[in-house]
């Protein structure tokens, strides 16, 4: 069982001097990657996937990332995981998505990626615990988006997403799509995490997405449109894309009140959604649907 509304979020452990790969980080960065300063008061959000496709998502909402798999700058999408997810955030033009955040700046962490043969690589929970600090502290995250997740409960894993906690970051992560109610995925099994389940069209609990009582809110996940690292609309579905919802709709929160702490905005999110199943806190659908006009006048 998770946890209940009023708990969430985390405590740290700081791997000083690790890198993904050796290598000097100090690099030029290429042109797929944007230095500037945002707007004081924007809200940043750091995206760990695949990347990010300049082709479909705007470079104007696109801060400077890190390839931490190739140990690059190069944070162009070649999955189109991270690309569809942003899409969910700030939309496309080219594939014509209208996204729920679109103020918002993203920062793309690459912890996943193709290597040379073609094969996509798996999470390393060294690289995802280093990069969650990072996050933090180099890149200035006021929310982490962590679509994807590993099936170990590590110290690392756990320490880093406390560590976003102290330091005010709200941490939203998928919670899975193996449809059942035994599987756990880490860091959206953690009390401190907002974990985010799917829901179809009619508001009804995914088949895929997990119902372990890790879930703490759901967000669309199916029938839904998002944009290919082409800049081309296609249809898909998973957890990863309502982790993103909610990362959105948090943005948005966030915009409203810029002085809320994490544990205010689960709140927020938890105690204004529609409830679907069991009054109250039920392990497949946790506190409910999201609400967003609710949220944004909660």
């Amino acid at each position: 069982m998770k946890k209940f509304i009023c708990i969430l979020l985390v405590a740290l452990f700081i791997f000083s001097g690790y890198q993904a790969k050796k290598g000097d980080t100090s690099n030029e960065s290429p042109d797929n990657s944007t230095k500037f300063t945002p707007p004081e008061g924007a809200v940043i959000i750091a995206l760990l996937d695949t990347g990010i496709s300049t082709v479909a998502i705007d470079k104007s909402v696109i801060l400077e990332g890190y390839n931490y798999v190739e140990n690059s700058f190069d944070t162009e999408d070649n999955l189109n995981h991270g690309t569809a997810a942003a899409s969910v955030i700030v939309g496309s033009a080219p594939a014509k998505i209208q996204g729920l955040a679109p103020n918002a700046y993203l920062v793309p962490l690459v912890v996943r990626t193709k290597n040379q043969s073609g094969e996509e690589e798996g999470i390393n929970p060294q690289i995802l615990s280093q990069v969650i600090i990072d996050s933090v502290d180099k890149y200035k995250a006021d929310i982490i988006n962590i679509s994807l997740g590993i099936k170990k409960d590590l110290p690392e894993i756990k320490n880093a997403i406390d560590y976003a906690e102290e330091k005010g970051v709200l941490v939203v992560s998928a919670v899975g799509n193996d449809g059942n109610d035994t599987d756990f995925y880490y860091p959206a099994a953690y009390e401190r995490v907002i974990s985010v389940g799917s829901h179809d069209k009619d508001g009804k609990v995914s088949s895929f997405s997990q119902k372990n009582g890790t879930v703490d809110i759901m967000a669309p996940g199916e029938d839904i449109w998002l944009a290919s690292k082409k800049g081309k609309t296609y249809g898909t579905r998973g957890t990863s894309f309502a982790a993103a919802y909610i990362s959105a709709v948090a943005a948005n929160i966030m915009n409203k009140n810029p002085n809320l702490s994490p544990k205010e905005i689960r709140d927020i999110i938890y105690k204004s959604a529609t409830d679907i199943g069991d009054e109250g806190f039920d392990k497949e659908s946790g506190w409910g649907v999201i609400n967003l006009e609710s949220c944004l006048n909660f």
